[in-house]
């Protein structure tokens, strides 16, 4: 199976080709970017600072970023509730995929609420571990789940509760 679709491919070699013509000066780049590091990488541990360090608000912001959750839980977390995530449906949309039908179910679009509420195989997974998640209908919905009864409130709290 090709990575990238008939019209992916079209759109690189055009890109390529305006790339071809592209000249590079050997002067220093003065421009600036607060998320470059000195020694000019990219930083990511700096973009997650900037957005801790804004207003939070809404309950989906407070949810992700004023948890004890590790980084790269609330980064994926803040992805997922804003539908960006590498699903099918937007792999589609910028063209790098044929079409967004779920591989795993083969039933309707792979969206980030279909991954984790709508397909057969999340729903098997929810009732296995005691997830309800019948109210549920939307990805940015998900923090709103109840905590299972099977899991004490101490432990959920421990990481979901605001920091100081």
């Amino acid at each position: 199976m090709p990575r990238l679709s008939p019209q992916a491919t079209e759109e690189l070699q055009i890109a390529q080709e305006l790339l071809q013509q592209v000249q590079l000066a050997d002067a220093h780049d003065t421009r600036q970017n607060p998320l470059i590091t000195m020694t000019g990488t990219f930083s990511a541990a700096l973009l997650y600072k900037l957005l801790k360090s804004g207003q939070q608000q809404d309950d989906r912001a407070k949810f992700i970023w004023g948890s004890h959750a590790a980084q790269r839980v609330q980064f994926f977390t803040w992805h997922l509730l804003n539908n960006r995530i590498q699903c099918k449906e937007n792999l589609f949309k910028k063209k790098i995929t044929s079409n967004s039908t779920c591989e795993v179910s083969s039933q309707g679009t792979e969206t980030a609420a279909h991954i984790m509420l709508e397909c057969p195989f999340a729903k098997v997974f929810s009732e296995l571990i005691k997830v309800q998640t019948d109210n549920i209908t939307s990805a940015p919905d998900i923090h709103k789940l109840p905590r299972p009864s099977y899991i004490p409130a101490t432990h959920v709290n421990a990481t979901l509760e605001e920091k100081e």
